[in-house]
């Protein structure tokens, strides 16, 4: 086989993914003749046709199919190669990739991966906030901190705790804005709050949204409406008041892994002081009664 054939296809799965040349050249740092380039040289060299192009973009021939199945199965294989390599490096010290949610990021993770510092552990975190789940195949993170009725399968993951969630509204709410709420777009729009916010509220009731916590807050505290937060984010802001009438939420917090990367020595002794470091935090993760 050609020594060149597993970058072209890179740009076979890129195209893909993506549904376009354009957007796979954007996805790869490359320009859109390079991915055409790279794209009509496999298909040249074996005479076959992957794409059929079409008005929407480019979409899977009958050949090009099969040809993708067998491909990502290659590149999960490689890609988990490169994560086993990372993981067992005979030092114990390194860097982690942590991801979590933006107000986890913001108002709690600090202090934890400072605190780990001073333990001179020989650790050093870089923290990657987000609210959509992170791409441990890509090797995007390392370890993930989230809230989650259940993890997924592919992932390993102890229970550090419990996240409370509450109704919070600002603390001069007018009387007009006392049945609006603040609605949970993007990845919050798939949370347990938001199934919750489902439930108990109609769309029409529904005024401002956003698909960070930290945003909602604000838009709370500025008489928008009532919002769900998590109770260390809705407790610590001043301007904000819960509302005993609604139900607090209680979701299980994990750290978690990909499931082969568990074992390695950096990632085992990089959960165990996240959450040692997290108990400390666990009363304000939960929220008060």
């Amino acid at each position: 086989m050609h020594k060149n054939n597993w970058d072209d296809l890179r740009f076979v799965l890129a195209v893909a993914d993506m549904g376009s040349v354009s957007a796979a050249a954007r996805a790869l740092g490359v320009n859109h003749a390079t991915v055409l380039r790279r794209l009509a040289a496999l298909e040249y060299r074996f005479q076959t046709s992957l794409f059929i192009k079409d008005p929407l973009g480019y979409r899977l021939s009958d050949e090009g199919k099969a040809v993708i199945d067998a491909l990502r199965d290659a590149e999960n294989a490689v890609n988990r190669v490169e994560r086993l390599l990372k993981g067992n490096a005979a030092e114990l010290k390194g860097h982690v990739r942590l991801t979590s949610t933006d107000s986890l990021c913001q108002l709690i993770l600090p202090e934890v991966v400072a605190a780990i510092t001073k333990s001179k552990s020989g650790l050093r975190f870089s923290l990657l906030s987000t609210n959509s789940h992170m791409n441990f195949e890509h090797l995007t993170a390392d370890l993930t901190l989230r809230p989650a009725v259940k993890l997924a399968d592919d992932l390993d993951g102890q229970n550090v705790g419990t996240l409370g969630v509450a109704v919070y509204a600002g603390q001069n709410m007018p009387a007009e804005k006392a049945d609006v709420w603040l609605g949970l777009e993007g990845a919050l729009a798939r949370s347990a709050p938001s199934v919750w916010l489902h439930n108990h509220v109609t769309k029409a009731h529904i005024g401002q949204a956003s698909d960070s916590f930290m945003v909602l807050a604000a838009l709370a505290a500025l008489n928008e409406g009532l919002c769900l937060l998590p109770c260390f984010v809705g407790e610590r802001d001043e301007r904000l008041i819960r509302q005993r009438n609604y139900e607090k939420i209680s979701i299980p917090l994990w750290i978690a892994s990909q499931a082969d990367m568990a074992d390695t020595a950096k990632i085992r002794t990089a959960r165990a002081l996240l959450a040692k470091e997290l108990a400390v935090f666990a009363a304000e993760l939960a929220g008060p009664d």
